[in-house]
């Protein structure tokens, strides 16, 4: 009888159960146990496993069960995490935003409102309002402003004095450095009519009351 130094378990009286067939192509533990046990018992008695071999199986085994019960694991958190997102998305719907852009809706009851990213303090801030074709019809002086998120908004005049109809406009705002104008990043204030979701929930977008699509990583605030 081959005997394990420090234990009374026999070789002899190991036997491998055999290995279930069935449609799955992955090794369980249960598996690779019975493999290793029918590995040790039809090992050469005269040239033995070296127990530091033994041991290395055991850790590759160890290694492989552990990378997938991460991927497991980060699976569920992907699956939370987009199922968070997507409800935080649909509470949206029907809130107002203030999101990178620089297009705004003009309408008979509420003026067209956006908002102005300001560096640093400047008394030579505007805000220039393009109608659909591009052409610049108004030009609003935001005044002696200190850096910051600087709102404004646009009741319709133009300014040829008349008032400009219900649309869709766009503006672009610029500080006067003499005769250069130094060009500043502009936010639009919306109304979110719907929420898209992605199937893996990386490229959620929502759709602005002026019918833009942009991504939920735009969103600067929450009204």
């Amino acid at each position: 009888m081959i005997n394990i130094p420090g234990s009374n378990l026999g070789i002899e009286g190991l036997t491998a159960a055999p290995v279930r067939n069935d449609d799955s192509s992955q090794l369980g533990q249960e598996q690779f146990l019975k493999l290793m046990i029918t590995q040790f018992s039809n090992q050469d008695p005269f040239s033995p496993m070296e127990n530091g071999e033994f041991l290395g199986q055991l850790a590759q085994f160890s290694t492989v069960s552990g990378i997938g019960e991460m991927s497991s694991s980060l699976t569920s958190l992907t699956d939370a995490m987009y199922a968070s997102q997507a409800l935080q998305a649909s509470s949206m719907v029907g809130r107002t935003v203030l999101a990178e852009g620089n297009t705004g809706q003009l309408s008979t009851s509420e003026p067209m409102q956006g908002a102005v990213e300001l560096p640093f303090n400047s008394n030579t801030a505007f805000v220039r309002i393009f109608d659909a074709f591009g052409q610049p019809i108004r030009e609003i002086d935001l005044g002696a402003r200190q850096s910051g998120t600087i709102q404004f908004q646009w009741d319709g005049a133009m300014s040829n004095g008349q008032q400009a109809p219900p649309g869709t406009y766009q503006f672009t705002a610029a500080v006067r450095d003499g005769s250069e104008e130094l060009a500043l990043s502009t936010l639009m204030r919306t109304q979110v009519q719907s929420v898209t979701l992605s199937p893996d929930g990386a490229g959620t977008r929502i759709t602005t009351e002026t019918g833009e699509e942009i991504s939920l990583t735009k969103i600067r605030a929450i009204m």
